[in-house]
């Protein structure tokens, strides 16, 4: 988990960070230290891509610090949305950032619900948690810098969590269905972590996914089949399947209930208990 969430899916990167030691050791030597590799890969890598470097880094470390919304990013930056707009298909194009939106939306273009994220993990670990620490690293303070990263992390590991939920669902499609679209799906307040759907088929997956010390128990499931009700999509005839992540495994009552109602569950990135 922690070395997909600083190098995702690059080899090069996996190499530096899964060296002798562990995670938080390898990152104080090979990203936190000036003159090692990873110190400036990001800026080089975006140096050799973009010109007015500046107002990207500043486009960037607003959606890497939680502004998702492109006005939110326009009031972060004080970049105007035109502006914005450019940068942000910039972006989009070198595959760093994308606009998502809720799968279920039948105009995607259209659609006023776009969120920005990154597609890039390493970029974005490094503007969340590495860029806004520049001043530090540079004069030495690697430890400082490495606790309070240590302190951040474990909120930012239950959205790491969501994307890789989302990539074993994918490849797990056997258990339920051929996806259309696999993805999330919100409305004002409400959203559920992961949401696939074939339209052909009339087949529809809903699920939680939990980075929790606690076991996740079946007010979480309830919780997902209330929201589920909200959800504008397919008709009584749909067929509706139900999955849950969790760090921390399921409470006995869980277990027990996903046995009866053909829930699937996943302890970590392992499938316990198949919903069939």
């Amino acid at each position: 988990m922690h070395h997909f969430a600083a190098a995702g899916g690059t080899p090069a990167y996996w190499l530096w960070l899964s060296r002798k030691g562990d995670f938080f050791n390898n990152l104080k030597s090979q990203i936190l230290t000036r003159g090692e590799p990873l110190y400036d890969e990001v800026e080089f890598i975006l140096r050799e891509e973009l010109r007015e470097l500046r107002f990207y880094f500043s486009l960037l470390q607003s959606i890497a610090l939680g502004k998702r919304r492109l006005g939110e990013i326009v009031k972060a930056t004080g970049i105007s949305q035109p502006v914005a707009n450019k940068y942000s298909g910039v972006l989009s194009d070198l595959d760093i950032i994308e606009r998502e939106i809720p799968v279920t939306e039948e105009k995607p273009l259209k659609s006023k619900k776009g969120l920005y994220r990154f597609k890039d993990e390493f970029i974005q670990f490094w503007f969340k948690f590495v860029f806004p620490r520049r001043g530090q690293l540079e004069m030495g303070q690697t430890d400082k810098a490495l606790e309070e990263i240590k302190a951040e992390l474990p909120v930012y590991l239950s959205f790491i969590y969501e994307k890789i939920a989302a990539q074993i669902i994918r490849q797990r499609a056997d258990l339920f269905f051929e996806f259309e679209k696999l993805g999330r799906w919100w409305d004002k307040n409400q959203e559920i972590d992961l949401v696939g759907l074939n339209r052909k088929q009339n087949s529809l997956l809903l699920g939680e996914v939990k980075w929790s010390r606690n076991p996740v128990g079946v007010g979480i499931f309830n919780e997902l089949k209330r929201k589920a009700q909200l959800v504008s999509w397919g008709d009584s005839k749909t067929r509706v399947y139900y999955v849950l992540f969790s760090r921390s495994g399921f409470t006995p009552e869980m277990i027990k209930l996903a046995r009866y109602e053909k829930i699937s569950l996943y302890k970590g990135d392992r499938i316990c208990l198949e919903g069939r």
